[in-house]
């Protein structure tokens, strides 16, 4: 295909008035053409094809889980973030304790996931290397998922008709050892889900898990998940809720999102033992802003 040089010569030779229809001629030749293609173009230089993206936003597959479990681990590592520790604790000592622990939250997960209709797990990968470089775990309810717990019960937040947590049913946090340490992650994660149940008993898009690896950070990656989620809101003509850490606040302002309001994880106990206080002390301050972004934007 051929194009016209829209490098300016000789404008002397022409008056401005014609000088001026003729850019006009290109832009709108040029404008009609971009629109089509993935062409970009400037004065003075010759017309070239824009660079592929460097990232790729994809569904996750069963076989990926592993992969993509990986990196999530070495990304909430840096820095630690104490509310994943809670989901994924390394339990035990020795060299292989991480490894075991990758192993098990691989393995719940992805049984959460194939549990709930409403799990929806995407991964951004490297074009050039293929590698994993960010992931999102998004909770797509299409009506309202909270209609079986009895919030404002005897129970408290978290906990169903049935008396169960809403996270692990009856047992709580089992992928904790039964003792103070589970009742602990119990308290914190009712503490946790509490706001949500309350502010968002509507249908919604919940992004439950998000991640960069360090090594692509501020690169793009996680803008892909949010354009998304923010697309697909816009589709069903829903909010979408989500909890931030205190650095995450004013990425996710820029989007849209607003605090409906903080939370302080603060479980208690009248008398606890060496267990509680040594969770308590590894784990706390424990806060979170409970954020909103609405189609009435």
């Amino acid at each position: 295909m051929a194009f016209p040089d829209i490098t300016l010569r000789d404008a002397n030779s022409r008056s401005k008035s014609a000088e001026t229809s003729v850019i006009s001629e290109y832009l709108d030749y040029f404008n009609s053409i971009i629109n089509k293609s993935n062409w970009t173009w400037s004065f003075g230089s010759t017309v070239e094809e824009a660079p592929p993206p460097r990232f790729r936003l994809e569904d996750v597959q069963a076989s990926g889980f592993p992969a993509l479990i990986k990196c999530m681990w070495e990304s909430y590592e840096d820095p630690p973030q104490s509310l994943f520790h809670l989901f994924c604790p390394i339990l035990g000592i020795g060299c292989g304790a991480r490894a075991r622990a990758i192993e098990e939250s691989t393995k719940r997960m992805q049984a959460w996931h194939d549990a709930e209709p409403e799990s929806y797990w995407q991964k951004v990968v490297d074009v050039e290397s293929g590698k994993i470089v960010a992931g999102a775990l998004w909770k797509i309810y299409k009506k309202n998922p909270f209609v079986k717990y009895n919030i404002n019960g005897s129970g408290g937040s978290g906990i169903d008709e049935n008396g169960g947590a809403a996270h692990g049913g009856e047992e709580g946090a089992y992928w904790w050892p039964k003792g103070s340490r589970r009742n602990y992650v119990n308290q914190a994660l009712e503490q946790f889900e509490k706001p949500q149940m309350e502010l968002a008993a509507r249908p919604h898009l919940y992004l439950n898990i998000i991640f960069t690896h360090p090594s692509s950070r501020r690169q793009g990656a996680a803008a892909l998940v949010l354009e998304w989620g923010i697309a697909k809101a816009k589709e069903l003509n829903v909010e979408i809720w989500l909890d931030a850490w205190e650095h995450g606040v004013e990425v996710y302002r820029r989007y849209g999102f607003t605090v409906e309001t903080e939370v302080e994880i603060k479980p208690e106990t009248a008398d606890p033992d060496e267990e509680w206080m040594l969770l308590e002390e590894e784990l706390r301050p424990m806060k979170i802003w409970v954020m909103k972004w609405s189609p009435e934007r």
